[in-house]
């Protein structure tokens, strides 16, 4: 809807203030007139912004109001995806030892491209139209994203599923507590409980887990990696938020695809030897592809999660990972299961259950 231009405006403010008689009122000396201008900008600029808000719905630049909702279920999806390709990385090492982490950044960096051309195809969106106050964010991202995941897959090799899970979610409560105090996000009482109800069920979870070989001496290397991506996830979903207001949801993943590019090419051409060539496997190989599209998932999910929702709402629904990865750790690497494990995963379904029922129950309460 295209605004009135100056004159028209003036017009038409002018005939409102007119009686059937001609008398101006304007003319009293008030500030009649003054009142009906911005009583007529008030009316435009609701019109307006209900056509914005159909616009950038289309476009996938959600301005308005926030689909809560929505977030919530993409979080969840998001959580289902990471763990499928965790899943299929620790796949790999287990039966190739071989391998390590740098191989399977190496194969990533080969599908994410695809699927990331593919969907910015399909959905026609110039990702070389980034509004100039967002390209050092956008980079910063991408810089960290390329930084963390690598860690986190290489020390999947030195240590278990369970332990490297229960060190990086400590980053949902932090998100959540950087969007209070940094980006000024609702944190209601249910939304705290929750997530540290989430984390301590975490804790039992890997409580008896200890798994791994903690002579092996890359154990504390993998810890420490471990604890790097941590970090570096908190500030990405931190920045995905403040990105993804603005920017349409693919691209964060288109650039960081080409990151992942960039970081491989150069590791190839300064350290060649640090990848393990004559050990891959066909098999080994498409099981990194697969790990590199779920990841891809990962991506996209998390920026429509961000977009749609407070991160302080969306971020601790990341424990729903750790319920993902304890079934996958029971039947498909032998780990063993206890009471405690039962309990700690009740904790966390409860946990994670009540503040995405209260969202419900705030929704349908005003409609």
């Amino acid at each position: 809807m295209d605004r009135i231009n100056s004159t028209d405006r003036e017009k038409q403010v002018e005939l409102l203030g007119k009686d059937p008689f001609g008398k101006n009122h304007f003319d009293r000396g008030d500030n009649t007139s003054q009142k009906c201008l911005s009583s007529f900008d008030e009316v435009q600029d609701v019109r307006l912004d209900d056509s914005v808000a159909k616009i950038s719905v289309k476009e996938g630049e959600i301005k308005s109001k926030d689909n809560k909702l929505l977030g919530i279920l993409y979080m969840i999806a998001t959580g289902l995806s990471f763990s499928l390709s965790a899943i299929t990385c620790k796949l790999a090492y287990e039966r190739n030892e071989h391998l390590n982490g740098l191989d399977y950044v190496l194969c990533r960096s080969i599908i994410l491209p695809i699927c990331s051309i593919f969907q910015v195809v399909s959905t026609k969106v110039n990702v070389f139209d980034v509004k100039k106050e967002y390209r050092m964010l956008l980079a910063l991202r991408c810089i960290i994203g390329g930084i963390g995941m690598p860690c986190l897959f290489i020390a999947l090799k030195h240590i278990p599923l369970s332990l490297s899970i229960l060190i990086v979610n400590i980053n949902p409560l932090l998100v959540a507590i950087a969007a209070f105090f940094i980006l000024k996000e609702k944190l209601t009482k249910l939304n705290v409980i929750g997530a540290f109800g989430a984390f301590i069920g975490v804790y039992l979870l890997t409580l008896h887990k200890s798994g791994g070989d903690q002579d092996n001496p890359y154990y504390l290397l993998g810890i420490f990696l471990v604890f790097i991506n941590c970090c570096c996830q908190t500030s990405i979903n931190i920045l995905l938020r403040v990105l993804n207001k603005e920017l349409h949801y693919t691209m964060s993943p288109f650039w960081f695809s080409i990151t992942t590019v960039i970081i491989s090419i150069s590791l190839l051409l300064c350290y060649p030897s640090v990848f393990n060539f004559e050990y891959y496997t066909y098999l080994d190989i498409s099981l990194f592809l697969l790990s590199g599209v779920f990841n891809y998932g990962v991506q996209v999910g998390k920026s429509l999660a961000f977009k749609y929702a407070d991160a302080s709402l969306v971020s601790p629904l990341q424990y729903f990972n750790v319920l993902y990865l304890f079934i996958s750790d029971v039947f498909i690497f032998n780990c063993s299961f206890t009471v405690t494990d039962g309990f700690g995963g009740m904790i966390i379904l409860v946990s994670l259950l009540l503040p995405i029922f209260q969202t419900i129950h705030q929704k349908y309460s005003k409609s």
